[in-house]
């Protein structure tokens, strides 16, 4: 894994070690394609350049002059929270537990991820990890699987998957992001460095992956991507549970409130089960589901809606 206080850099990007390729045709359900790197990598933002890094430090691959990928029809949901201006996060913490799965499968595609997105003028890249259903680097069914992520809207998405494996319903997993300090490059400013993780229910890290941005992160956040979902059949029998979710900031822990904005089109409804910055415990309910009385999304825009948690 690369030591995250300094990384010394090539002093021209052009001299790539090795390109990356994409993993077996796999696509985000926008549509963007997917490239994987090995586990412990760092993924670098400079300027409108995104540098992939191994975890010895060779240079493995430049996305530069970020141009807007080709986008499918998707639908969007988060859950997230807005940091303070001067807020530095120290970590997020989630377990996810699989839920069941749908009772029909028609090619559909559904990322249900936990990930950091540091603003800045250039866009926002993204940080974090993901259960999936229905398509991924071991194969397209109806199962779940796992893989962590570091990337931006405009460029491909970068992944290591974990564990290569099929999940069960039923089984846990935590996805865990910690600030690592800065990072150093010489003849250019520090760098915020994060790194997620994720955690097998036995304790044991099944994957890693690094992103390093000028700015630290201004949103943490859980989000629900699904493409080709024509029925509430679609989607997962059962409510995906979200617990022991700890936000902590480096000074500490800060109260905070959730609030709720969304959009009919896909009629998702999400329960608080417990409030608040530590062991807090979220519910996802999809359509076709048993009626809980959890709180409606109201309409924001035709592609995306968000769940947001302010700050008091």
């Amino acid at each position: 894994m690369i030591h995250f206080q300094t990384l010394a850099a090539a002093a021209s990007f052009a001299a790539v070690a090795a390109a990356m390729l994409p993993t077996s045709e796999s696509f985000t359900p926008s549509g963007k394609p997917i490239y994987e790197a090995p586990s412990g990598s760092l993924v670098l933002q400079n300027d409108t350049d995104m540098l992939v890094y191994a975890p010895n430090g060779t240079l493995l691959h430049v996305f530069g002059g970020r141009t807007q990928q080709p986008r499918h029809a998707v639908n969007v949901d988060q859950v997230y929270v807005n940091l303070g201006a001067n807020d530095t996060l120290q970590s997020f913490n989630a377990t996810f537990v699989v839920p069941p799965l749908p009772t029909t499968f028609d090619a559909q595609l559904m990322h249900f991820a936990q990930g950091i997105m540091p603003f800045d003028t250039f866009g926002r890249p993204n940080l974090g990890g993901a259960l999936q259903y229905g398509r991924s680097s071991l194969d397209t069914g109806p199962f779940y699987t796992a893989f962590l992520f570091a990337g931006d809207p405009h460029d491909p998405l970068i992944s290591t998957s974990a564990f290569r494996r099929k999940y069960n319903v039923g089984e846990t997993f935590v996805i865990s992001i910690t600030y690592r300090g800065l990072i150093t490059i010489p003849g250019s400013p520090p760098y915020c460095g994060y790194m997620a993780e994720f955690i097998n229910s036995n304790g044991e890290i099944g994957a890693a992956i690094g992103l390093a941005q000028p700015v630290p992160p201004r949103t943490v956040a859980f989000r629900v991507e699904e493409a080709g979902v024509s029925k509430s059949s679609d989607y997962p029998a059962g409510p995906l549970v979200l617990k022991d979710v700890n936000v902590e900031l480096t000074a500490g822990l800060s109260d905070v409130r959730w609030e709720f904005q969304g959009s009919p089109k896909t009629d998702i409804e999400c329960e608080m089960v417990k409030d608040g910055s530590r062991d807090a415990e979220i519910k996802v309910h999809f359509p076709g589901n048993e009626d809980t009385g959890a709180t409606s999304f109201e309409y924001v825009s035709q592609e995306s809606f968000e769940i947001y948690r302010h700050q008091n």
